[in-house]
């Protein structure tokens, strides 16, 4: 069974773009630690962590969605002159 992932810092009183930002750091980090051992052999525990690693994240960026600010091209339209 894939280990619980460590986030420091999170309090109830944070803010949810802040832990939003902490939460996805920390889930995309063990993802990222996860792929060199599953590169390196092919030990099904280490699949098997990196599949749940993945569902992590995506979960929580599902789950932070729409927290997540979106780039917004204030005042460009395409095929202006400007």
């Amino acid at each position: 069974m894939a280990k619980p992932i460590q986030i420091a810092g999170l309090l109830r009183r944070t803010s949810i773009s802040r832990t939003s930002s902490k939460v996805l750091r920390a889930t995309l980090l063990d993802l990222l630690g996860k792929v060199p051992e599953v590169r390196g052999g092919d030990s099904e525990k280490g699949i098997h962590d990196l599949r749940v690693a993945v569902k992590r994240f995506r979960e929580a960026f599902r789950l932070f969605r729409p927290v997540l600010r979106r780039r917004r091209s204030a005042g460009i339209a395409i095929g202006s002159k400007t």
